[in-house]
């Protein structure tokens, strides 16, 4: 199950972050946190690794909405990069976004490298662990970011994702059946 790398993509944006009403008692003023702009958002492509000494979770981030071409850009920078060992199994899920041409692109690219490309049943997140680190990292983007001044940037968000460690990626395959 070391060899077992799950793909995903996800969207961070700053409405859902911010409460937008708030009470308080009559003559106590409430401290409001700026939201950040409606239009604000980043999509996310996950990639999760167990193996001792690589980092838990590859991120790559693009702002707005995310098309196939970001996908494919992003698993040629891994390529490049090493993110990938020959025998590792990339698994997928059958999202929309996914096009036949996409994964059979993808799988042609991974297979250069001797990485396998899979998919899971549709309808299925949880056969997927990034599905709980995409959980976890919303969480700490709301409740540890968010309403506090240490959300700035985009390094904010980069900064969140590596307080996902191996020991949660360890926790999330074993919760979701892949081995550990």
């Amino acid at each position: 199950s070391r060899r077992l790398r799950f793909y995903d993509e996800t969207s961070v944006t700053g409405r859902p972050y911010g409460r937008t009403r708030a009470r308080a008692p009559p003559g106590i003023g409430v401290t409001v946190i700026e939201d950040l702009p409606d239009n604000f958002r980043w999509s996310l492509c996950g990639l999760t690794c167990v193996k001792p000494g690589w980092q838990p979770l590859e991120v790559m981030a693009w702002e707005d909405t995310q098309t196939a071409y970001d996908v494919m850009v992003t698993f040629r920078t891994w390529c490049a990069r090493g993110v990938f060992e020959h025998g590792d199994i990339v698994v997928m899920d059958r999202a929309g976004t996914h096009s036949v041409d996409l994964c059979n692109i993808l799988a042609e690219l991974l297979a250069l490298y001797g990485v396998m490309l899979i998919f899971t049943p549709k309808y299925s997140p949880e056969l997927n662990p990034i599905e709980l680190a995409w959980n976890k990292l919303k969480y700490i983007l709301r409740y540890k970011y968010y309403r506090t001044t240490k959300w700035e940037s985009f390094a904010s968000l980069l900064e969140a994702c590596l307080e996902i460690t191996s020991i949660d990626m360890c926790g999330f395959y074993r919760h979701c059946g892949s081995g550990w």
